[in-house]
């Protein structure tokens, strides 16, 4: 008698997916270096370009990192689906009997660890570098972690919206 063959279960799909996303983006590390480079370029250069003066950058390192942090965001997202576009797995993606709102949270979750923890991580210290006022650092990162957060919850909810919830 044949045995039979356990059907995957959405958790692990999850896992699978979530794995498969950070083996990819550490095979190709141009897509992690480049957003966070960028990032550090742009805030590192500021005060050259505009004055050395703490004041004037104290008044206005919240402004320039946030701006910092959405350049590069905007570099790091196209890296989000291209693979999976390119090599046909976003359709297999898209046909499996999972959720597709779990499939697309492992991938948001993978893409976060890798673009957009970094970011977070050395905000305080190019933050630092800027003579943000001390008492801005936790209102910074909270507000950095909560845009990442929300940011990646759009492609979740675009999820929903365009492909159901694959049931």
């Amino acid at each position: 008698m044949p045995q039979a063959i356990a059907k995957p279960t959405t958790w692990s799909a999850f896992k699978l997916t979530l794995k498969r996303d950070l083996l990819i983006a550490f095979k190709r590390k141009n897509d992690i270096v480049n957003p966070f480079m960028f990032f550090v370029i742009v805030i590192s250069l500021f005060p050259l370009a505009i004055s050395p003066d703490g004041d004037k950058l104290a008044e206005i390192a919240a402004g320039v990192i946030w701006i910092a942090v959405l350049l590069s965001a905007m570099l790091s997202m196209d890296s989000l689906f291209r693979a999976d576009f390119e090599d046909g797995s976003l359709e297999m993606l898209l046909l499996s009997p999972h959720p597709l709102f779990f499939l697309v949270l492992a991938k948001n979750i993978a893409h976060w660890l890798v673009s957009g923890l970094p970011v977070v991580i050395a905000s305080p210290l190019l933050a630092y570098m800027l003579k943000l006022p001390s008492e801005s650092y936790v209102t910074l990162m909270l507000t950095l972690l909560g845009w990442y957060a929300h940011s990646e919850s759009d492609w979740i909810d675009c999820s929903r919206v365009n492909g159901g919830i694959g049931e």
